[in-house]
């Protein structure tokens, strides 16, 4: 694929984007890495495994760094974000267009590298949707490589070394061999969204392995502290805040408050230097909770069911979801089943959201580690489809994608299907190893 990245130039050529090839060889990919993690579910593990994952998880990354980025803009957002900070304004105020024709910072006298990377933002007019860690991590990227992307680019891999460190500790903890962490370390969705397209969920990711590991050891501030950085990086993660209480709060409810305390009084530290935006703080975030339709799967269902409702319909089943899982937490509190918990209400906000991008579902992969289902590994394969989107959208094909949605999405929900009536029958939970 890093060979192939050279035929993905941005704004030409779209019909002859090798977009079959690329869908060719990521699905090969995932049957390797499929049938790697079944060899491991039956082997016996060795002292050498470890090792080797690490190393081929490595060479791919380091093949992956220098080719560019195929069917990807986002980072292109990053930059002018850190740019933004760097320059001393707030990326709240304004949205990249609006500073532009404004000449206001950073668009102000924008040389070669700059213009280059203002051509390539997506939604110009939308104010960045990005919370504050986020905006901080840019920044950072910014200052190592100005207006280019080779900071961001090494901000990432050790975001993703420190993950599998992390989730290298956790198995430990648990008693479970080393080598499954080839669960994340070798996934194919990881390598092609992280180490291709560079998005930010890379350091989601890194705060959900922290917070996988924190809720084992009982380490319930850090645990809180975990889901606040999660939460300043994507928003979805507030809705673990009440699976995490409810199971402290069996234990020790003093901590409990103190971990909800901690968790809000982190949210609004982060917030406060841009508290000069007011409102406008979150337009961008408002702008993609309205607009936003793309990749989705239950929300269209519910769209075809009640159309212009769908969004609240979705929101509430969400939010069951959460109820759901934090009263099981309290009825069951401990630190396994908080962590399954999570992982059911991960999945079910980027089954319901309109918007189920694929690295959406990168959140997903260190519980994966864990609870190695095989119809949420097949999904992280099957999204792939999305990049089918494309191929159509190129050719003035668009409605063909629909049915390519029914093959990404249905061969998942008839295998969990059968995943959990095989776990119900076996009397035992589901997604052990």
């Amino acid at each position: 694929m890093a060979p192939l990245a050279t035929s993905f130039v941005f704004g030409t050529g779209h019909a002859e984007r090798p977009l079959a090839t690329f869908l060719g060889l990521e699905f090969a990919a995932f049957v390797a890495y499929f049938l790697a993690v079944e060899i491991i579910r039956r082997a016996r593990s060795r002292p050498w495994h470890f090792g080797f994952i690490l190393g081929v998880a490595l060479a791919c990354r380091l093949v992956l760094a220098p080719a560019g980025m195929i069917q990807e803009v986002d980072p292109y957002r990053y930059v002018w974000d850190g740019q933004t900070i760097l320059a001393g304004a707030n990326p709240y105020v304004l949205a990249p267009e609006e500073a532009h024709e404004a000449g206001a910072a950073p668009a102000g006298g924008l040389g070669p590298a700059g213009r280059f990377v203002y051509e390539r933002i997506n939604y110009r007019h939308v104010p960045t949707i990005y919370p504050p860690v986020a905006q901080g991590l840019f920044a950072i990227g910014q200052w190592l490589t100005p207006w280019g992307l080779g900071g961001w680019k090494a901000l990432v891999f050790f975001a993703e070394a420190a993950s599998v460190v992390l989730l290298a500790l956790l198995l430990v903890r648990l008693g479970r061999p080393l080598s499954w962490v080839v669960v994340y370390a070798w996934s194919p969705l990881a390598l092609k969204e992280f180490s291709n397209s560079l998005h930010l969920d890379a350091f989601v990711v890194l705060g959900l392995s922290a917070f996988l590991l924190a809720v084992v050891r009982g380490r319930w501030l850090p645990a809180f502290a975990a889901i606040a950085w999660v939460t300043l990086l994507k928003f979805f993660a507030v809705a673990l805040v009440p699976i995490v209480a409810a199971l402290v709060w069996r234990r020790d409810r003093a901590r409990a408050v103190q971990g909800v305390v901690l968790f809000g009084a982190l949210i609004v530290v982060a917030y406060l230097p841009w508290a000069d935006a007011r409102l406008q703080l979150f337009d961008g975030l408002f702008a993609f909770a309205q607009g936003w339709q793309q990749n989705d799967s239950l929300f269209s269902l519910a769209t075809f069911v009640v159309g212009d409702h769908a969004r609240a319909l979705c929101g509430l089943s969400m939010a069951i979801a959460v109820v759901l899982a934090a009263t099981l937490v309290h009825r069951n509190p401990e630190p396994m089943c908080a962590a399954g918990a999570s992982l059911v209400v991960i999945v079910a906000i980027f089954l319901l959201a309109p918007t189920s991008n694929p690295w959406y579902f990168t959140w997903a992969l260190p519980f994966l580690v864990v609870f190695p289902s095989r119809a949420l590994l097949a999904l992280s394969g099957l999204l792939f489809l999305y990049y089918a989107d494309f191929y159509f959208l190129y050719r003035g094909e668009s409605e063909r994608f629909e049915v390519v949605r029914w093959l990404e999405y249905l061969p998942f929900y008839l295998w969990l299907v059968a995943e959990f009536w095989q776990a119900r029958r076996g009397g035992r939970p589901g997604w052990r190893v």
